[in-house]
């Protein structure tokens, strides 16, 4: 077995001898001697490197507790950070569903405003779109992000699409728009007094003239239509009847309301085929040419009144019947 042991010198030994160090290798004994210099070389170094130790122990220490400060921190800005997000999230979630709502108005309003149109224009097509309005009404409470999101774009693509039935609504609305022009034509031409009120030749016509009766200068108030007795009479527009019966000199007459301040007048007849109050289409027979009153043969005399003044009826003579 190894031993080692330290031999002390005798009393006359300094500590300038050193140190003495004796190995025992099982009987056999091996001595050192350390130099008193290499002793304290090697304490001066055990004492540096304890002093390196401790700096570095509190260097790192020093490090550590950096460290820890700045994950602190940045626990701290990460909370705030989450907190922010939180705020953002529920005023964003406000905002949708405060968006989705008036989406949901204006859909609903412009839903209104087609079955309006639809119910104006012609019948509605099948609407196609009812389970989806169904469909969004009934999501309308629920709030999660997801049902928000998905509401909301169902909502714009409903806003944006139905191309199918707005061309369709489209389509109606020009066929309805043209049928009213076409009625209204048809309506404007109905009253306008464009036809001749019977067959004959045009023997005198408006303004001054030598009076056929009176023989003097005398004002002629419409144009007569020479034709043979009984020859019928027509109505020149649509209107109302405002006289059938004997009027002055005009003798039996008839005159015809047609609305917008127009009127015609058909004098010296022979017979009337209406009544007062009657309402007769454009071209119904309503007399027959005579010469009653102040004439001197049988002729239509025509006039035409506008907002109670009698006008010229020539330009009103387009179309014979």
């Amino acid at each position: 077995m190894t031993k080692l042991s330290r031999q002390a010198h005798s009393g006359t030994g300094t500590w300038r001898d050193g140190l003495v160090v004796k190995l025992m290798v099982g009987k056999q004994g091996v001595v050192y001697r350390i130099s008193p210099w290499i002793v304290l070389a090697s304490l001066l170094l055990l004492g540096a490197g304890a002093r390196t130790l401790a700096s570095n122990q509190n260097t790192r220490e020093q490090a550590l507790k950096t460290r820890i400060a700045e994950l602190e921190e940045e626990k701290r800005q990460a909370h705030t950070f989450l907190q922010r997000k939180e705020r953002e999230k529920k005023q964003a979630l406000a905002l949708a569903q405060m968006r989705s709502e008036e989406l949901w108005e204006e859909l609903r309003a412009r839903d209104q405003q087609m079955d309006q149109i639809w119910k104006v224009v012609g019948k509605h097509p099948s609407s196609s779109h009812s389970k989806t309005r169904r469909s969004l009404n009934s999501s309308r409470s629920r709030t999660h992000p997801l049902v928000l999101k998905r509401r909301y774009l169902e909502l714009q693509k409903a806003l944006h699409g139905d191309d199918g039935e707005l061309k369709q609504l489209r389509t109606a609305a020009i066929s309805y728009h043209k049928e009213q022009v076409r009625q209204a034509r048809l309506a404007l031409w109905n009253t306008q007094p464009t036809l001749w009120p019977c067959e004959g030749y045009f023997s005198s016509p408006f303004g001054y003239r030598i009076h056929p009766v009176l023989g003097y200068a005398r004002f002629h108030s419409g144009c007569d239509i020479a034709a043979s007795t009984g020859t019928p009479i027509y109505a020149t527009a649509a209107g109302r009847i405002t006289n059938a019966d004997y009027l002055g000199g005009y003798g039996l007459a008839v005159t015809i309301d047609h609305g917008a301040g127009l009127s015609t007048l058909y004098g010296h007849c022979s017979a009337v085929c209406v009544k007062n109050g009657d309402y007769v289409r454009k071209g119904q027979l309503v007399a027959n040419v005579g010469s009653t009153g102040m004439s001197t043969g049988p002729h239509c005399h025509y006039e035409v009144h506008q907002n109670g003044a009698q006008i010229d009826p020539a330009p009103f003579m387009q179309h014979r019947r």
